[in-house]
């Protein structure tokens, strides 16, 4: 199911990129926001996003994402990059494909391999600035050769530089 969500994503964003290839991109687009993430076995946790991309043209850009997820003495933490596609026009709409790492504070620690596949929308509120209304991923960790599915929702504001 959420495979499909992420190929439909995928196949607006690239069904409208002639759209998006007239529209200017920021060089640099910088999101902090609230994050709520449901993890495995039911567990709902709060917490923050940040992340920073590089755009290299109108719709192709490099993101680094990091999140912080807390319920009582459970901490998620994940640090991924890759690549990130968007469709410029009133509204930005983007899907990014993320790479990396997690860490699962329990008591313990325990740092295993991570991945977020999603997207989201950014509403411009001015020149320098975007609200996200809505970023939607599906978050992969693999702790202990068992692989957790979860889920994360975060919205908040984005700064950019550069035109």
């Amino acid at each position: 199911m959420r495979r499909r969500v992420t190929i439909v994503i995928l196949g607006l964003i690239l069904c409208g990129a002639e759209m998006g290839f007239a529209q200017e991109a920021p060089r640099v687009e910088i999101f902090t926001g609230y994050a709520y993430a449901r993890l495995a076995e039911a567990v709902n946790s709060h917490g923050w996003n940040f992340s920073i991309a590089g755009n290299v043209n109108s719709w192709f850009g490099i993101a680094a994402d990091v999140s912080g997820h807390y319920r009582s003495d459970l901490s998620l933490y994940t640090y991924t990059i890759g690549p990130r596609f968007s469709m410029r026009n009133t509204v930005t709409a983007f899907t990014h494909f993320l790479f990396g790492g997690a860490r699962l504070g329990d008591g313990g620690s325990l740092s295993a391999f991570g991945m977020v596949l999603g997207g989201g929308f950014d509403v411009p509120i001015g020149e320098r600035f975007a609200l996200r209304l809505l970023q939607a991923d599906y978050l992969f960790t693999r702790f202990g050769g068992e692989t957790q599915n979860n889920a994360r929702l975060s919205a908040g504001l984005v700064f950019t530089f550069g035109r």
